[in-house]
């Protein structure tokens, strides 16, 4: 089976050794219309003022081929897999962060998980005294959620039930990390890019606010992802754990959870 899973870079870091050594990884340059070249040897990725130094290669770029790099700004990762959709011919596509990724997923152990599961997701995160709605109302704006479900209406209506289904729960497959076989995943992605570009059209709050509040698109595509699983329940899928190469702060991301849904301050910061 062939695979190709997008590791999503915008800045400099390091890559883990165990995604930069496995061949079914891709370092992928996302936003690279609107940014300054990045550049890669091993796990390292640079983005040099000048030349790049002796063994430093230009990262593969999101906006060669079909793609749609310039929207990065509200798409973030999304568009790292719409450019994987459109130009790869994989038979099992995914995508996963620089900075958080599924835990000991090799190319050999997804090759045996998929010959027995449809998709691959992260584990569960549960949110417990929150729904997913009232979560991303409280931390974000809900506007965003209530004019994607007049999308669905509109467009999919066969996916309205699925829909507030998942806008009700209290637990959710995050961060638009996957690893699907190709057909489920080209299927998902033409109801998410279809969903995105309507959404993109109507007036919605944030869409000319900070670079934070841009990235909307990127946030309800967590919720549509959900969506999708739930309307196609006859997929089977398997949850890895997630591992991150970022330290969270609890405190500082707990402080503004309990913030946010006692006292409605929303999020103006990534955690």
């Amino acid at each position: 089976m062939t695979v190709e899973i997008i590791i999503a870079i915008h800045k400099p870091c390091a890559i883990p050794q165990e995604l930069a050594s496995d061949g079914a990884y891709i370092p992928l340059f996302v936003g690279a219309s609107n940014s300054k070249p990045l550049f890669i040897k091993g796990t390292e990725v640079i983005r040099p003022e000048g030349e790049a130094p002796s063994g430093f290669s230009p990262m593969r770029r999101d906006d060669s081929g079909v793609n749609i790099s310039e929207r990065n700004p509200g798409f973030c990762e999304l568009t790292g897999l719409y450019w994987l959709c459109k130009n790869s011919s994989a038979e099992a596509l995914g995508l996963v962060h620089y900075r958080r990724y599924f835990k000991e997923l090799s190319k050999d152990r997804i090759e045996k998980l998929l010959l027995t599961h449809d998709a691959i997701v992260p584990g569960k995160r549960r949110y417990y005294i929150e729904t997913l709605y009232s979560h991303y109302a409280n931390t974000l704006d809900g506007a965003h959620l209530d004019e994607a479900l007049s999308v669905i209406r509109e467009r999919h209506p066969e996916y309205e039930h699925a829909a507030v289904e998942v806008y009700n729960r209290t637990w959710g497959y995050m961060f638009n990390m996957l690893v699907m076989k190709r057909d489920s995943l080209l299927k998902y992605c033409d109801f998410l890019f279809d969903i995105l570009f309507e959404l993109e059209k109507r007036p919605l709050p944030g869409q000319n606010g900070s670079a934070f509040e841009r990235r909307l698109y990127g946030r309800v595509s967590e919720i549509l992802f959900n969506v999708w699983l739930e309307k196609h329940k006859d997929l089977s899928i398997v949850e890895i754990p997630v591992k991150s190469t970022e330290r969270v702060n609890w405190l500082k991301k707990g402080s503004a959870f309990l913030s946010a849904k006692f006292f409605k301050k929303k999020y103006k910061e990534s955690f």
